[in-house]
């Protein structure tokens, strides 16, 4: 039973609760409200796939967590796709091609460190081996649909 199987994945539910935990926590406390209102702004002028770059480095520099970076994400601009009536699976392909794979570029974070210490890489730059990481964001891009209004009725 050492090897693998429910005992071994046991940390990574926890991890998975705490974040969600933390989202919860910062939502009952209001404490998002003045970061959504920015956010939703930071998307209303630079577009949402931005703001999901912008908040995705931002969490996973701050948390040190992909799990957290992918629940803020869907914390913080899930109401901005409610308002444009874009449907919840935009949002999760966004969250796909950003949160999940910009992590790996903050070198303290655990999606980083853990791979890099992995591969005897140090901690220190996540650059040579991580960096393809990058690709998805940068070549997909934004999954927006094209003309697409904001909540101002500007076209986006």
């Amino acid at each position: 039973m050492a090897g693998g199987g429910l005992i071994s994945m046991v940390s990574v539910c926890v991890i998975v609760i705490l974040s969600c935990a933390y989202s919860g926590m910062f939502d009952g406390t209001g404490l998002l409200a003045p970061v959504t209102g920015r956010v939703g702004r930071m998307s209303e002028r630079y577009g949402l796939f931005a703001a999901h770059t912008a908040v995705s480095l931002g969490s996973s520099a701050l948390f040190c967590n992909q799990t957290v970076a992918i629940v803020m994400n869907a914390q913080l601009l899930g109401e901005e796709y409610r308002w444009r009536g874009l449907e919840p699976m935009v949002l999760a392909e966004n969250i796909g091609n950003g949160a999940v794979n910009l992590a790996g570029l903050v070198p303290w974070a655990i999606a980083a460190s853990v791979p890099l210490a992995t591969m005897g890489g140090g901690t220190g730059n996540p650059a040579p081996g991580l960096l393809p990481l990058s690709a998805p964001p940068v070549l997909l891009g934004p999954v927006l649909p094209q003309g697409e209004k904001g909540r101002n009725g500007n076209k986006l």
